[in-house]
């Protein structure tokens, strides 16, 4: 009797005598290459995405990169560009800082408003032949306020070499020069045609005595010699056109540790000028 071709065909018989039916040839090829297509399918996008991305840009054809560039490293390159744009301005700024005034003239207590102090800084520096601006030329500043800030401000940039000359009410002016930041105008002004003879108007202030002594907390402040620290300016002619409606006495003094003693003489010698 002719039986059914349903049944697999047995190959070997184990053991027990059972038989095991074998895999035909064409489906097992069929089926490993199911299975290679299939692994190397999900493998493809795992590949591309561990690719770098410029590796994935020259990989690509040439009508394809610029949208694959824009789409992917365009924000990056500019983020980049923007952050060496401003490492390079720092160290530029840095190795190459703007030059110093060539006079810096600090006012203190309002001694002048901050329109006068403007207007002195622009014909003071026409006068000196300089800009009027702080960078190498003339600057005027009035914000010092020795009842707020003021006085550290003031004193750092005393220290730091940055004030030349120092215009002060005679009260403000006594307590800078008990503080030792004056020098002795006869060591720093010379006489000319224009200012022949300063020394009327030169103003006595204790200085600042650094000598030792016995109190722990004595700092010396306003217990020095007393010396021509200060020049009365109230009635020299420039003053008088910047500040025509002041009645009390305006004193100019010296920084210790000027460094543009040139532009600390012809400043005066232009105050004095008619």
């Amino acid at each position: 009797m002719e039986g059914h071709n349903n049944h697999q065909t047995p190959c070997v018989s184990n053991e027990t005598g059972s038989e095991e039916p074998c895999t035909k040839p064409d489906e097992s090829a069929d089926a490993h290459a199911g299975a290679v297509s299939g692994s190397g399918a999900d493998l493809m996008p795992q590949a591309l995405t561990r690719g770098s991305r410029i590796g994935i840009l020259r990989s690509l054809p040439r009508a394809q990169r610029w949208e694959y560039f824009k789409d992917q490293l365009l924000k990056r390159c500019l983020a980049i560009l923007a952050a060496l744009c401003i490492v390079v301005f720092l160290l530029i700024h840095i190795l190459t800082p703007s030059p110093a005034p060539k006079l810096y003239v600090a006012i203190i207590d309002n001694a002048l408003s901050s329109s006068q102090s403007d207007e002195l800084q622009r014909i003071s520096a026409a006068a000196l032949h300089l800009s009027p601006s702080r960078k190498g030329g003339v600057m005027v500043s009035s914000r010092f306020d020795l009842r707020q800030d003021g006085l550290s401000a003031l004193q750092t940039m005393l220290s730091n070499h940055e004030i030349d000359i120092v215009i002060a009410d005679r009260s403000s002016f006594s307590q800078l020069s008990g503080y030792g930041y004056f020098a002795p105008l006869s060591s720093k002004l010379r006489t000319n045609s224009q200012s022949a003879d300063l020394s009327k108007d030169y103003v006595n202030f204790h200085g600042f005595d650094s000598s030792e002594h016995k109190d722990a907390f004595y700092d010396g402040s306003g217990k020095g010699v007393q010396r021509p620290y200060g020049l009365n300016i109230s009635n020299l002619a420039q003053w008088k056109k910047i500040a025509p409606q002041q009645h009390k006495q305006d004193i100019l003094g010296i920084a210790q540790n000027t460094r543009n003693s040139a532009s600390v003489q012809s400043f005066v010698d232009f105050l004095c000028s008619p």
